[in-house]
């Protein structure tokens, strides 16, 4: 930019929001520019990382209408309009960090309806029953709920999501006699399973966290996940509920169930 404006007589337009980061040479830039009297402040931080102040700025402000016509020689000038330098130290410019918004949770229930599957007797064969779920591009699961129906609850009952992760809702809690009715496991849940050996007492009914063990179910469906958070990352695809029975000479069934995002 040497002698850019040098005798430019009448120049005095305001140029200080101008990107000079990238100058290196100023040299008699405004040299007999006598009309021109604007505050270049601004400048200064943008140049603080190059060599366009010091000797490279010689006669920078030279026969100009500048009141200050000294060269700058840092980034607080003296620029110009300024009768000392510039009393703004320099800064970098604030960070504006991008708009982000949080996604809506996506809410949806699939249902199996009424359903009547045979669970081998003591087997680690166990049974199956799948949902396929269909989600809106771009859904999000933020919680998970699975509403169980199921006569006999001497049984390991594992879910597989589609993304591979099985998770265990419930492990042997109960026996011949002590069902799941309307029952409920959900990664809100705070109230335990504990075990029931009494048929005659009222069933499993309620809300209740997953009993998440590890390394249980039938063949195939070996539970491998920590928590419900394991298995939102694929919210389309094949649920799987899996069941195994524990208790010999007696089986269950079980009669409906059901998946819930929210």
């Amino acid at each position: 930019m040497t002698e850019m404006y040098g005798m430019f007589y009448s120049f005095n337009s305001n140029i200080s929001n101008w990107n000079v980061g990238r100058v290196t040479n100023m040299a008699y830039m405004f040299g007999g520019a006598s009309s021109f009297n604007q505050n270049l402040c601004p400048w200064g931080p943008k140049l603080a990382s190059n060599s366009a102040h010091g000797t490279y700025a010689a006669g920078m402000f030279d026969s100009s209408g500048c009141p200050n016509k000294y060269r700058p020689t840092g980034p607080t000038g003296p620029w110009c309009a300024v009768t000392t330098t510039c009393t703004a130290s320099p800064t970098a410019s604030p960070s504006v960090s991008p708009t982000t918004s949080t996604p809506t949770p996506w809410t949806a229930i699939w249902t199996s309806g009424s359903i009547n599957v045979a669970i081998p007797d003591f087997s680690a064969l166990g049974a199956t029953h799948s949902i396929d779920v269909v989600s809106p591009v771009g859904a999000v699961i933020t919680n998970l709920r699975v509403k169980i129906n199921l006569t006999h609850t001497s049984m390991v009952i594992n879910v597989k999501a589609p993304n591979g992760k099985v998770l265990n809702l419930f492990y042997r809690h109960g026996v011949s006699g002590v069902n799941l009715v309307d029952t409920v496991i959900s990664s809100q849940g705070t109230m335990a399973f504990t075990l029931v050996g009494d048929p005659s007492v009222t069933p499993f009914t309620g809300t209740f966290k997953a009993t998440a063990s590890t390394n249980v179910g039938p063949t195939g469906y070996v539970s491998n996940a920590a928590s419900f958070a394991d298995l939102y990352s694929v919210p389309s695809g094949t649920w799987t509920l899996a069941l195994m029975d524990y208790q010999q000479y007696d089986v269950g069934t079980p009669t409906s169930w059901e998946i819930e995002f929210f």
